[in-house]
């Protein structure tokens, strides 16, 4: 039935396509797609193909995008790609790939193709267009780990960092903080040190963003006093710092030096978040600490004007609910602002 309907969606888009001036547009005005609204039709018709499998439609615009110039929009191609592999096309797939080593492709356009593919969660034909491409920089290498990180697939986010390190690129602050990333989600506290001391080695100066991710990788890999080495030997200017901190802290069931970091950031005049007292929050939990929960949450929007979101009331409940305080717990869901969804009611 959805089937059907998806596919009747398909052909009503095509029909209005073909009765809009997208129909003579793509032969007239190569300018058009960045002054009308053409461009994200184009998307939303690929999108619709994909969902219904119907290449043949896709194929046709495949066309008609070629025809007309459009090849070196890197979307489009994308797009085209990861339909054509959802309708199970894959010789359509690499002659579109073919034909976009023919076209007059740049470094830039392939970067953008890769990035599209990878937001797609195409990596294994974001990987093709990378082998493909004569020229890499070392944005095609960040995209490329970085895609691969966002894909779950750490490992294999290693392993193109190691043939970074090989090749005549160097990675940058961006490269090594998609890499710690991995590190972090794998655990893997060798790795860790490794990059930690890579990083040592090129001289890569540390901000905000690779402070933090330090910080939480040490932390996800269980060495938590040398995450609170890098804490401390930091500079501790932005709240994502303390938020990493606090953390992993909180992971590691150190509720009180969780509330100690807390209290510093007041001091050091660092104004919290919504995700900070999240932190507190959980590490409140883990340990029972119900007055201290409930204080930090009162605290949000009684000194820091922060409105409470479902996951902090989610944490409140959660915390009634270890202790065994259901009436607490559920005068909590009664009073909330929005509806509670299911993990409210499974925490409950």
């Amino acid at each position: 039935m959805q089937r059907n309907g998806v596919k009747k969606m398909v052909q009503q888009t095509s029909l209005a396509i073909r009765l809009t001036p997208f129909h003579t547009s793509l032969s007239c005005s190569p300018d058009f797609l960045h002054h009308s609204r053409d461009h994200r039709i184009v998307c939303k018709v690929l999108e619709t193909c994909k969902l219904s499998s119907d290449y043949k439609t896709a194929s046709s615009i495949h066309t008609r995008i070629f025809k007309f110039g459009y090849g070196t929009y890197p979307s489009f191609v994308a797009t085209l790609i990861s339909t054509y592999l959802q309708c199970d096309r894959l010789s359509l797939a690499h002659q579109l790939l073919d034909q976009v080593f023919l076209s007059d492709f740049n470094v830039v356009i392939l970067n953008l193709v890769i990035e599209h593919l990878m937001k797609l969660g195409e990596y294994g034909f974001a990987k093709k267009v990378f082998r493909k491409t004569p020229v890499r920089d070392v944005m095609t290498w960040n995209l490329m780990i970085r895609g691969y990180v966002r894909n779950a697939c750490f490992e294999e986010a290693l392993s193109f960092f190691l043939e970074m390190l090989g090749s005549n690129v160097e990675p940058d602050k961006f490269t090594f903080a998609s890499v710690m990333t991995g590190c972090a989600r794998l655990g893997a506290c060798n790795h860790a040190l490794c990059m930690h001391g890579l990083m040592k080695e090129k001289e890569i100066e540390l901000n905000a963003i690779l402070s933090s991710a330090l910080i939480d990788m040490y932390s996800k890999c269980g060495t938590i006093q040398t995450a609170k080495g890098v804490f401390n030997g930091v500079d501790r200017s932005d709240v994502s710092i303390w938020k990493a901190m606090i953390n992993g802290l909180a992971t590691h069931g150190l509720p009180f030096d969780a509330i100690v970091v807390f209290s510093k950031m007041e001091v050091e005049n660092i104004l919290p978040d919504s995700i900070t007292f999240l932190g507190i929050s959980t590490a409140c939990n883990h340990s029972g600490l119900v007055e201290e929960g409930q204080k930090y949450f009162n605290f949000m929007s009684s000194h820091y004007s922060i409105q409470p979101q479902i996951e902090h009331y989610g944490a409140m409940v959660d915390l009634f609910g270890r202790a065994d305080q259901l009436e607490e717990a559920y005068a909590i869901i009664e009073a909330m602002p929005m509806e509670p969804d299911v993990v409210i009611w499974r925490t409950f």
